[in-house]
């Protein structure tokens, strides 16, 4: 079963294109507190990525990245 931030990038043609999870021994710089996941994600156009920025069921799990 997918995930359900995948559904949400599906959802608006998007596609995950890379999930990691960074380690201290991959980062060479570093000017922000570590990221648990970073996503890579690409959509087909401008349009599906604000729908995505606006989808209601999106946001009930944007507390998720903070």
């Amino acid at each position: 079963m997918k995930q359900l931030p995948s559904l949400c990038i599906a959802k608006h043609k998007g596609k995950l294109l890379l999930k990691y999870r960074p380690s201290s021994e991959n980062i060479i710089e570093q000017n922000i507190e570590m990221p648990y996941e970073i996503h890579v994600v690409e959509f087909e156009n401008e349009q599906d990525v604000a729908d995505f920025f606006k989808d209601e069921e999106r946001k009930k799990y944007i507390h998720l990245v903070n």
